[in-house]
């Protein structure tokens, strides 16, 4: 006997649900936006391509920091917005293997090639002078 579960449908599932539970404000929560919720919210996207809800989400945790530099000053409420913050506001350059290519595609020995790698650029932070290297 073999049993198999996909987690697939729920999943989508879920994250439809939170997708659709956003407040116009760019929040999540239970009867109200609040930050420490959305940034857990925040979690669930931010290792997926939603970049406009995460600019959201992003944005949202940012417009309530406090000028003392936490979040309502509550220490739970300014560690979940600060994680969250850490986690998208990272460098997330990719090379995936559609995007290089070598002309000629098989050089011979001491012949000159030319190497192009197109880079992705899939984070909210604007990336320069990094070394790239083979």
């Amino acid at each position: 006997y073999e049993l198999q579960v996909s987690c697939t449908t729920p999943l989508h599932q879920a994250r439809n649900w939170l997708q659709n539970a956003e407040y116009p404000s760019g929040g999540f929560g239970d009867g109200e936006a609040r930050v420490a919720e959305t940034a857990l919210v925040g979690f669930v996207f931010s290792g997926t391509t939603e970049l406009e809800l995460n600019d959201r989400i992003m944005s949202y945790i940012l417009s309530f920091q406090e000028v003392n530099g936490s979040w309502a000053d509550n220490a739970y409420f300014t560690a979940l917005a600060l994680q969250y913050l850490g986690t998208v506001l990272q460098a997330d350059l990719v090379i995936t293997p559609e995007n290089i290519s070598v002309d000629p595609e098989f050089p011979l020995p001491d012949q000159t090639f030319t190497f192009t790698a197109l880079i992705e650029n899939r984070s909210f932070l604007t990336c320069q002078n990094f070394e790239v290297a083979l």
